[in-house]
């Protein structure tokens, strides 16, 4: 009897683990989303991918101007 006490309370403590961290996901997406609409953290989004797409096409450019 005492293990299936202990099992089951290992089952409760595992759910509880399981709802607390479904709950801190959702918390993070939904900061996430709020932060994704503050106009700054917007421009640096796009800044860093513009530098990033820039990058990549010139590391390209010069791949093919090796290759040649």
């Amino acid at each position: 009897m005492e293990t299936k006490t202990s099992l089951m309370t290992v089952a409760l403590d595992a759910t509880d683990l399981l709802n607390m961290l479904r709950q801190r996901h959702a918390q993070a997406k939904r900061v996430c989303v709020a932060l994704s609409r503050e106009p700054l953290v917007a421009a640096s989004v796009t800044h860093t991918r513009a530098t990033y797409e820039t990058e990549a096409y010139g590391q390209e450019k010069a791949k093919l101007r090796r290759a040649a």
